[in-house]
């Protein structure tokens, strides 16, 4: 009898890898897709300003403020952008080399690539709050606007997933 409860806790346990494994491998399939559809706004961004800047010179006329408020836009969706990105990074457990952006294991003291000296191990230990500050730097009156243009944010708020970042010892 002790067979079949070894053989069912060796059961159970791999089921549970493999939920959380399809429930990681899902989770970084929705943020590359919201980052997928964050590059496609800055692209019409993108093509916005440059119509702005036509007109402007068409029309002899200067049109400054509206590329300010366009290029915060911008830093807003790359901000967005730069958290589902390390986002995933946090969901595959890996960190990129700061030298040489080489993706490496979040154990390696050095980089294959490049050989640089990578920061000591480092693990999860809480959640970060849901109210993260990301787009407080860009600017609010920018958020407004954007949200006015039809900017949505990308589906989740990432809360569950964005953790803190400390040095094990």
């Amino acid at each position: 009898m002790d067979f079949i409860k070894d053989i069912t806790k060796k059961v159970g346990r791999t089921a549970k890898t493999a939920v959380k494994k399809s429930n990681n491998l899902l989770e970084i399939t929705k943020l590359n897709m919201s980052i997928g559809s964050e590059e496609d706004k800055i692209a019409k961004i993108y093509t916005q300003i440059g119509k702005e800047v036509y007109d402007s010179f068409e029309n002899n006329a200067e049109a400054s403020e509206k590329f300010n408020v366009l290029c915060e836009k911008i830093s807003i969706i790359k901000a967005n952008i730069e958290r589902m990105e390390k986002q995933i990074l946090r969901i595959k457990n890996i960190k990129m080399c700061p030298e040489c952006g080489a993706q490496l294991e979040i154990t390696v003291c050095y980089c294959s690539g490049c050989g640089t000296k990578q920061e000591s191990p480092t693990v999860y230990i809480e959640e970060m709050p849901a109210d993260a500050d990301v787009e407080e730097e860009a600017g609010e009156e920018a958020q407004e606007e954007a949200q006015e243009d039809g900017y949505e944010e990308p589906e989740g708020d990432g809360a569950a997933s964005e953790t803190d970042w400390v040095n094990p010892r």
